[in-house]
């Protein structure tokens, strides 16, 4: 059964929006990801400001949403106002990490010599190396060396990623028609 006339131009609409919608994300994808980062963060930021107002309900909502990201662990965690954040040492400097990663590349961008990926690899063996010598009780970290790690980790992995994604997001897309002939 063919759709009418009037079906084909709703849907033609709505992939129309879609499409529109979609290369302003790939136009803007920098902005996306830094205001996504920073977002993500200042939410983190804020569940221990409500909890310390009186606002406990919407602060366990918040620590409920963000718990698939981190687990949360106190003694892994910043303190704010007597409450921890949502997200642990590491993960809060990954996310602040992401949201200035942003900006700096734009500015950087002209400038910026692509990052091997061995090297961005090597910037993550301090967090890795933390990470695994802690849970296998050969030392225990603190705050300054999983904000250090995760923030190194997650620049090294944007000045890696941004120029190949900055590259494929600027090259015209190809679009395929999925109409078949009969």
């Amino acid at each position: 059964m063919n759709p009418s006339a009037h079906e084909l131009s709703g849907v033609d609409r709505f992939t129309d929006v879609l499409n529109r919608g979609f290369s302003v994300v790939f136009r803007h994808w920098i902005a996306v990801a830094s205001v996504w980062a920073l977002v993500t963060v200042g939410g983190a930021l804020l569940t221990p400001w409500l909890a310390s107002r009186g606002f406990g309900t919407a602060a366990q909502l918040l620590y409920w949403a963000y718990r698939p990201l981190c687990p949360q662990r106190p003694d892994h965690s910043f303190f704010i106002a007597g409450h921890k954040m949502a997200f642990e040492q590491r993960e809060t400097a990954m996310f602040v990490a992401g949201a200035v990663a942003g900006p700096v590349y734009v500015l950087l961008r002209r400038a910026c010599i692509r990052v091997p990926g061995r090297l961005a690899i090597a910037a993550v063996v301090p967090m890795f190396v933390d990470v695994a010598t802690q849970v296998v009780g050969l030392r225990e970290s603190d705050g300054f060396w999983r904000f250090l790690t995760g923030a190194l980790a997650a620049l090294a992995a944007a000045a890696w990623v941004y120029p190949k994604l900055d590259a494929d997001f600027s090259s015209p897309m190809i679009v395929r028609s999925t109409e078949t002939t009969e």
